[in-house]
């Protein structure tokens, strides 16, 4: 997409509040499943940071943590789109 449709206000801000996930699962993150893919959230403050979108995200999930603390770098805020090296 354009960056102008990208870095829309109301774009970037339906990255807010979102479960995170290891990876990008083979179904669609719902209300029903969450639970199952879910290792975190994204937060609220979600800005433009040059040619990127900068989202604040807290791990709850223990294993998923570790992972990440080990180098893991493919988390989703449970969107379908690709993501840059966070």
């Amino acid at each position: 997409r354009p960056p102008e449709e990208v870095f829309k206000q109301d774009a970037m801000a339906s990255f807010a509040f979102r479960p995170i996930t290891v990876d990008h699962p083979g179904e669609s993150v719902t209300s029903k499943n969450w639970r199952k893919f879910s290792v975190g959230q994204t937060g609220g403050d979600v800005v433009r940071d040059g040619a990127f979108i900068r989202v604040p995200m807290v791990g709850m999930d223990e294993a998923a943590i570790g992972k990440i603390e080990k180098g893991k770098r493919e988390t989703s805020p449970s969107f379908s789109a690709a993501f840059a090296r966070l």
